[in-house]
């Protein structure tokens, strides 16, 4: 892979480049190094680019997520064929746990 296509299929699973650094364990400069070309990417790093871009599916290839699912984290939460934000499928996941433990207690 070389940059312009981990920036394309970065981009096509609605990451950002910090995003993409925090899965793989580097920095985000070296991802925008990377994307612009001013820095080759290692073996290393296209393969654990590859295994973060296999986790997380591309935007459109996503099939509707139901409720029972929203505990699977490597789903992706979508509105309107919208991704939300890691810290908003943070917030709804945590709500739906609160609401079904709430349930279990009544």
């Amino acid at each position: 892979m070389n940059g312009e296509e981990i920036k394309r299929e970065r981009k096509a699973r609605a990451l950002t480049q910090l995003e993409l650094a925090n899965m793989i364990g580097v920095s985000k400069s070296l991802i925008a190094q990377i994307e612009t070309g001013a820095k080759p990417v290692s073996s290393d790093v296209t393969q654990k680019i590859k295994a973060a871009f296999d986790s997380k599916p591309k935007l459109g290839s996503i099939k509707p997520v139901h409720v029972a699912n929203l505990q699977d984290e490597s789903l992706v939460l979508m509105w309107k064929d919208k991704p939300f934000l890691d810290a908003e499928s943070h917030i709804i996941r945590t709500l739906a746990r609160l609401l079904m433990e709430q349930r279990d207690h009544d």
